[in-house]
C-alpha cells in the first residue's frame, strides 16, 4: 500500500432522501437561461422522467430534452445528439437516469465548446482548451463513478471496441444522489449495479495504487453493499436499503477514483463492446475470476474480504478462497449469472477479447499480479 497519495477533488454533491427537490435552485445558481436534459428511452417510456422534465420546464426559461435510444454510449449516439442540438446554447446539461445519460452529458459538455471527433478520441490527441458546459449528474441507479470522475466510455460500433475518453474539464459541476429515485429500477439492474460497485471496492483494495484513504472508502462501501444489496433487490421500496446501497456505491466509486481502474474493467470493456452486455453486468461477470487469478499474491486482502462477507476465517489460503465463495453465493441470492455462457460469449472469440484487453496497459499495470496475454485468456476461459 502506498504511503504517499493524492486526493482528487470531487464535484459538489448532494446526497440524501428527496434532495432532488432542490435541483431547481441548484441549477439556477449555474445559469437560468437554457438547460439541456438528457434522459433514457426506457425511463421516458415508463413515465419515470416526467418529474424531472416538469421541474426543469418550471425552473428555466428554455429547456430542451434529448432521449438516448442506445443501450451503450457510442460515437453514433453522440453524433445523433449533436445533430439534434445544432447551434443551441445551454447554461447547463443535466444527465438524468442511468450512467450513459451522465456520460453523454459529459461528452456534449466538451463537444459544444471544443473540437471533438471520433479520431481524436481514438488517438487520445485532444484539442481541448476550454471548459465544457457545466454538467449536472442525477443518477437513478447507484453511483458507478461516472457522476464524479473525468472519463467516459465510448463504443466504436464499427470495430466493436470501447474507448476511454478522459479530460478534467468534463467532471460534473454538481451531482445529486437521491436514493428515492432508485426505488423504481428493476431487480436485475439493482443486482448488476450493486455487484459492479463491489467490483470497484475489490479493484481498489488490490490495486498497486491503494492508499489508506482508498482502503477506507472501499471497505466502508463494501460493508454497506454486503449488508443491504440483497434487501434492496428483494424489497425495491425499502428506502433504508436503497439509501445504504447508494451510499456504499458512492464510497466504492470514490475509492476507485483514487486508485484508477484495474483488470476487472479492462476485461469488461470488450464484453460490452462486442456483445452489448452492459458495463455493470460485464464487470460483475468477470470479477470472481480476476479475484481467483490475483488470490496467490494478495491472500491477506482476500481474507479480509471474506471477513467483510461475515465469514469466520483464519489466515490460510483456503480461508482466502472463501472470499470468492461468498461472492458467488451473493450472485445466487441476486439471481445474477456467474458465467459468460449466459450471454452466449463464444470460445472462438477469446483471442479477440484478449487483444482488446492488452490495449488498456495502464489498467493492467495497476494489478497486483503481472498479467499477460495467456493469463487474460485463461481468466476468460474460467469465466465461460
Amino acid at each position: 500500500m502506498k504511503t504517499t497519495f493524492n486526493l482528487q477533488q470531487m464535484p459538489f454533491t448532494r446526497f440524501g432522501y428527496q434532495v432532488i427537490r432542490e435541483i431547481g435552485t441548484d441549477i439556477q445558481a449555474i445559469g437560468k437561461s437554457s438547460v439541456l436534459l438528457i434522459v433514457d428511452r426506457d425511463m421516458k417510456d415508463l413515465g419515470l422522467t416526467t418529474m424531472i422534465e416538469n421541474l426543469v420546464s418550471e425552473s428555466f426559461n428554455q429547456s430542451f430534452t434529448h432521449v438516448i435510444e442506445e443501450k451503450i454510449l457510442s460515437f453514433k449516439s453522440i453524433q445523433k445528439a449533436l445533430n439534434r442540438i445544432g447551434n443551441r446554447f445551454f447554461d447547463a446539461i443535466i444527465g438524468y437516469g442511468v450512467w450513459r445519460c451522465t456520460d453523454l452529458s459529459k461528452v456534449l459538455s466538451i463537444a459544444l465548446t471544443n473540437p471533438f471527433s471520433r479520431e481524436s478520441v481514438k488517438s487520445g490527441e485532444h484539442c481541448i482548451n476550454k471548459h465544457g458546459v457545466p454538467v449536472v449528474s442525477i443518477p437513478t441507479t447507484p453511483p458507478n463513478g461516472a457522476e464524479i470522475d473525468d472519463s467516459v466510455l465510448i463504443r466504436d460500433e464499427t470495430v466493436k471496441k470501447i474507448y476511454v475518453f478522459q479530460h478534467p474539464f468534463m467532471i460534473p459541476r454538481l451531482t445529486v444522489i437521491d436514493p428515492d429515485l432508485m426505488t423504481t429500477i428493476p431487480p436485475d439492474l439493482t443486482a448488476s449495479t450493486g455487484l459492479d460497485s463491489l467490483s470497484h471496492a475489490i479493484d481498489a483494495l488490490v490495486s498497486v495504487n491503494a492508499s489508506p484513504f482508498s482502503e477506507m472508502y472501499a471497505l466502508q462501501g463494501f460493508a454497506l453493499l454486503r449488508e443491504n444489496l440483497v434487501t434492496a433487490f428483494r424489497q425495491p421500496d425499502n428506502i433504508k436499503a436503497r439509501y445504504n446501497v447508494a451510499l456504499g456505491s458512492l464510497y466504492t466509486a470514490l475509492a476507485l477514483n483514487m486508485t484508477g481502474s484495474g483488470v476487472v474493467h479492462a476485461m469488461s470493456y470488450p464484453l460490452s463492446a462486442r456483445y452489448d452486455i452492459s458495463h455493470p453486468q460485464a464487470s460483475a461477470l468477470i470479477l470472481p475470476y480476476v479475484m481467483k487469478y490475483n488470490l496467490p499474491v494478495v491472500p491477506q486482502i482476500m481474507v479480509r474480504v471474506a471477513r467483510y462477507f461475515g465469514q469466520n476465517v483464519g489466515d490460510t489460503d483456503a480461508d482466502a478462497e472463501k472470499a470468492i465463495e461468498s461472492l458467488l453465493e451473493l450472485y445466487r441470492q441476486l439471481d445474477h449469472p456467474v458465467k459468460l455462457s449466459a450471454y452466449n460469449v463464444p470460445r472462438i472469440d477469446l483471442d479477440l477479447l484478449m487483444e482488446s484487453v492488452m490495449t488498456h496497459q495502464s489498467f493492467l499495470a495497476r494489478n497486483p499480479r503481472i498479467i499477460q496475454e495467456d493469463n487474460i485468456k485463461a481468466v476468460y476461459e474460467n469465466a465461460l
